[in-house]
């Protein structure tokens, strides 16, 4: 299943392991990053890929390596900046998919939960 992501597609998958993960991402043809590497401990792996365009001919990955908590990561679409908000471990990460660049990474204090975005007042 693909969900709308302003003029893009994004798919999530799960892998059994971090070189399944890996080599999926090396099949992207726009790149890929890969966020969670430095996590102590890899239990779980997942991926967002992003078909960019209309014609979704090219793919951007994001690869997640989860200490594997119990807390599934969360990702929150920004059609309008071409971002996607990744929340894992204990951080939470934007990268633009339309340059492959993180735009900013903040670090918790304690293991991420859940995102919660809301329009300002």
């Amino acid at each position: 299943m693909r969900l709308a992501f302003g003029e893009h597609t994004v798919e999530v998958h799960s892998w059994e392991t971090q070189h399944a993960l890996m080599d999926f991402l090396s099949t992207c043809e726009a790149g890929s990053v890969v966020l969670g590497t430095h996590a102590e401990q890899h239990k779980a792996f997942s991926s967002a890929h992003v078909h960019l365009g209309w014609s979704g001919a090219r793919r951007f990955g994001i690869g997640v390596c989860s200490e594997g908590h119990g807390l599934v990561p969360h990702l929150f679409l920004q059609p309008e900046r071409s971002t996607l908000i990744v929340g894992f471990n204990s951080e939470v990460v934007a990268v633009d998919v339309q340059t492959g660049k993180i735009s900013f990474r903040f670090s918790l204090d304690s293991l991420f939960r859940s995102l919660c975005m809301s329009e300002p007042a």
